[in-house]
């Protein structure tokens, strides 16, 4: 069997794996192994763990431009002449595949998952969702869904659609590329990574979480993409939605269909908005920010740090389930995240990570591990020592291929 895997890249991404590397994109080829090599979120990892199950992967990168590029010239295709559903219209036929996996549901609408369908060979089309960006018409042509919550999971049935729990997971071959590198002492400070993008479901108690961080002086070290915040851009964007957000709201009062606001394009990215979007990033985040890391940069800097602070977008609601939390434990780091109900499920609390419950309580623990280093290293050790067990890409393929072969 042969799956087709459709990823939407972080265009932050993008531009700076281009800047990193553009010389060296000579081909198709070229430019799909350096993604892969670069091992950001799925690139280039279900495949060797899918080919244990009979399965080949084909990775599909829809906003990658130079890399759709050479692939339209060396297939005879105008890439100017196509748009982003063409090329990947394209790219299925020539691949011959017999399922489709796609990643991002708000990207491709269902007209386009339903002409996936009638390509010679495909037999069935799974989505992958871990966010709350999506409607019931937007799931609508999917033969089944993957999702990392199982409250979607039982939502998704509720909806009438095949649904399937699996939990993220980590890649080890990434610690051979990384482990060049590994410091022989942790720099004692606490070590996060991530955006903030205001909402209720969203980041609201992630903004509170840091920002008692810096106000409590706790030695800390901030990643992220507010590190280029723009407040007079973000001004325009937060009151833009807010427009889009009451209007959808004043329709849907007046009986206007979801399918007919599908319909219209400035209204249909808000028809999955829960709750009116938040405001602007507080100040003391913004200036504080480095840069953003991704990839192997992201796994190589979390290495260097005794301890990685995680906590959930509030769509997790009560459950663990972020990739975070198997990147961080995966390189050895010790991990201060957010309790959840089924965190248990994945680690053994207070030997192979570190649970908070309220801030104070996040403040409290990471100046114990902070104050007592060779605690937080063996707490690492064992985080680490579990994810290669119970917790990698080899643990979860037969997950995925089991449904996958069970729907078709």
């Amino acid at each position: 069997m042969r799956l087709a895997i459709i990823q939407n890249l972080y265009p932050s991404y993008i531009k700076k794996f281009e800047e990193t590397n553009k010389e060296n994109f000579t081909s198709y080829e070229s430019c799909l192994k350096l993604l892969h090599q670069d091992a950001f979120a799925w690139n280039g990892v279900w495949g060797g763990a899918l080919a244990k199950e009979n399965i080949e992967v084909v990775e599909l990168y829809v906003n990658f431009e130079a890399l759709n590029r050479h692939w339209c010239e060396e297939n005879g295709l105008n890439f100017e002449q196509l748009t982003t559903e063409n090329i990947l219209f394209e790219q299925l036929k020539k691949f011959k595949v017999d399922a489709v996996l796609n990643t991002d549901v708000k990207l491709l609408k269902s007209t386009f998952i339903k002409g996936i369908k009638g390509i010679n060979g495909v037999r069935a089309v799974f989505a992958h969702i871990c966010s709350p960006y999506f409607t019931p018409l937007d799931l609508a042509e999917y033969n089944g869904i993957f999702t990392c919550l199982r409250y979607f999971e039982e939502q998704f049935k509720h909806y009438g659609f095949n649904a399937f729990y699996l939990p993220h997971c980590f890649n080890p071959a990434v610690l051979s590329k990384i482990g060049e590198n590994a410091p022989l002492s942790k720099i004692n400070k606490v070590f996060f990574a991530g955006g903030i993008v205001k909402g209720q479901d969203l980041h609201d108690d992630r903004e509170k979480l840091l920002l008692k961080f810096f106000d409590q002086k706790i030695p800390f070290a901030f990643f992220s993409e507010l590190y280029a915040y723009n407040r007079f851009k973000n001004s325009g964007i937060f009151l833009g939605k807010s427009v889009i957000f009451r209007f959808n709201n004043l329709l849907r009062k007046l009986k206007i269909s979801e399918s007919d606001l599908n319909k219209i394009p400035v209204l249909r990215e808000g028809l999955s908005w829960k709750y009116l979007p938040g405001g602007l990033v507080d100040r003391r985040l913004t200036n504080n920010a480095h840069a953003p890391l991704y990839g192997l940069d992201l796994l190589r800097e979390m290495q260097k740090y005794s301890i990685s602070l995680n906590i959930h977008a509030g769509v997790a609601q009560d459950e663990a389930a972020n990739m975070r939390l198997f990147e961080a434990t995966g390189v050895g780091a010790t991990l201060l995240t957010d309790y959840k109900s089924n965190l248990s499920d994945f680690f053994e609390l207070d030997k192979e990570v570190i649970a908070y419950r309220t801030i104070d309580e996040a403040i409290e623990k990471a100046k114990y591990l902070l104050d007592n280093p060779a605690i937080a290293a063996q707490i690492g050790k064992a985080g680490q020592a579990r994810i290669l067990k119970d917790h990698t890409f080899d643990n979860r393929a037969p997950i995925l291929a089991s449904h996958i072969s069970r729907v078709i």
